[in-house]
């Protein structure tokens, strides 16, 4: 059902997400005084901060990574050569 026929909307095909193509904005009435560059760029700025930023795949963050996964398998490897000597230990006694 559609309610009123003085409605301005803003069409935005260009929303920068894989997931969405465009997104409608209705204009409520303080925003019909706007013009439509100001219109426009109020959109986008509200937009991006719907959106998160992008993830930035940089070196750091691999060599961050990379440097985690080392101490979880050496944390791994730790505890697997506790446990072996702790068993030894126990089944000498």
């Amino acid at each position: 059902m559609v309610k009123g026929v003085n409605r301005q909307i803003i069409e935005i095909n260009d929303t920068g997400s894989r997931y969405f193509e465009r997104v409608l904005l209705f204009v409520s009435p303080e925003g019909v005084e706007l013009s439509s560059k100001e219109l426009g760029s109020e959109a986008r700025e509200y937009l991006l901060h719907l959106t998160p930023p992008p993830q930035k795949n940089t070196l750091r963050s691999r060599i961050k990574k990379r440097k985690v996964r080392r101490r979880i398998i050496f944390a791994s490897a730790l505890a697997a050569v506790g446990l072996s000597v702790l068993l030894i230990v126990l089944n000498f006694l």
